[in-house]
């Protein structure tokens, strides 16, 4: 239990330095702490429809994540983020968005195939 409440502190922690990080280059300045996102549907790698609204339906909470394949830190995080979704699967979804534009379905399944990434991996259109 301790390693797992550890391993979900360091994933809050990397998550929450990266939107800070976000927040000061402004990339983020749109939203504001408590406001609402407004509702998207993506299409997955491997061709699945995932609008946020529907997956709220079914989960307590998504955790909406802005990466690309050649990232160093989100290459990192990832294992950390597969092994916490693993255990709160039943009430979290993840939804992991590459913002690179020559991120293509291929490149995101290989990446999701060698990660181990079992949540949503869709590409940022």
């Amino acid at each position: 239990m301790y390693r797992i409440k550890s391993v979900i502190a360091t994933l809050l922690a990397v998550l929450l330095c990266m939107g800070s990080f976000a927040m000061a280059e402004g990339a983020a300045a749109g939203y504001q702490l408590g406001g609402k996102i407004g509702d998207f549907t993506v299409t997955t790698f491997d061709g699945k429809t995932v609008t946020l609204s529907e997956v709220l339906k079914e989960k307590e909470m998504v955790l909406i994540n802005i990466w690309a394949t050649w990232c160093g830190p989100c290459r990192n995080e990832f294992p950390f983020m597969e092994e916490a979704y693993k255990q709160y699967a039943d009430d979290v979804a993840i939804i992991a968005l590459s913002c690179e534009p020559t991120d293509t379905d291929e490149r995101l399944a290989e990446f999701a195939a060698e990660m181990g990434m079992t949540f949503y991996v869709a590409r940022d259109t």
